[in-house]
């Protein structure tokens, strides 16, 4: 049985099988439809949970302490944009993509890394050895172990 001469899929509608592969078809994009948003609302609450643990831990202990003008305006200003992009992915939650999360992990590295050399540099917590970023598994490596993943 041959569909034509253009591949093996039927061409009209009043064939049957056109809409047994028309339902598996919308079935499959309902499928990925449903994982993407798994996926984004799963990187969403990971890049919230970063965020709310890096300002309590690495933030606030630089409050008050005697930092460059310049390094307090670096700081602030990674902050600011954080916190901007934050609040404008959650204003519209339902129309952000994923690249609008992947602008905001961009922002949350800078801020990581800003955060962690000051912390090193003033001598908050005395372990920290080496701040690095790894760019292909999109991690922050914080004496050689992984403490934060951003991808």
């Amino acid at each position: 049985m041959s569909f034509g001469k253009f591949g093996s899929r039927p061409r009209g509608m009043s064939n049957p099988i056109y809409w047994v592969n028309r339902h598996l078809q919308d079935q499959r994009r309902q499928e990925a439809k449903i994982n993407s948003v798994n996926k984004f609302n799963e990187k969403w609450q990971r890049l919230n949970a970063i965020f709310d643990n890096l300002r309590e831990n690495f933030i606030v202990p630089l409050n008050g302490l005697s930092v460059t003008t310049l390094e307090n305006q670096r700081l602030y200003s990674c902050l600011e944009s954080a916190i901007n992009m934050k609040s404008e992915i959650s204003n519209r939650i339902n129309d952000s993509s994923i690249g609008d999360l992947s602008k905001y992990a961009t922002s949350l590295k800078r801020l990581i890394l800003i955060s962690f050399s000051l912390c090193k540099k003033l001598s908050i917590y005395s372990d920290i050895k080496s701040i690095e970023y790894d760019s292909k598994s999109k991690t922050i490596l914080l004496n050689g172990e992984v403490i934060y993943y951003l991808g």
